[in-house]
């Protein structure tokens, strides 16, 4: 039974891993990547939008993309990413210092 729990810790440790990993790159490497790569500044990123007028000087004009109420909440809130790369790699790491604890004492291979 002791091996079976080794092996499901493992197995845990290592899916937390990567995916504090994945978090890690898309959020934070990817986003700095295109920055540099497009010389973008990040306090214009900030700045964006994506509203579109159609229309013409004497016809009716719409706008597209605008929004308001909840819908402009939801659109300005702040992303809560970082948090699921932080508790993945904390849990990774609580997890190898048990594998490395339970190896050390009980010499388990």
């Amino acid at each position: 039974m002791k091996k079976k729990s080794v092996k499901v810790i493992t197995a845990l440790t290592i899916v937390c891993a990567l995916i504090a990993i994945t978090s890690a790159l898309i959020n934070y490497l990817l986003p700095l990547y295109l920055s540099y790569k497009f010389n973008l500044s990040m306090k214009n990123i900030k700045d964006a939008g994506s509203i579109g007028i159609i229309g013409s000087l004497d016809g009716p004009t719409t706008i597209i993309g605008s929004s308001d109420g909840p819908t402009a909440v939801f659109i300005a809130g702040q992303s809560h990413a970082y948090l699921i790369a932080i508790i993945s790699a904390v849990l990774a790491i609580l997890g190898a210092i048990y594998l490395a604890i339970n190896k050390k004492f009980n010499k388990i291979d």
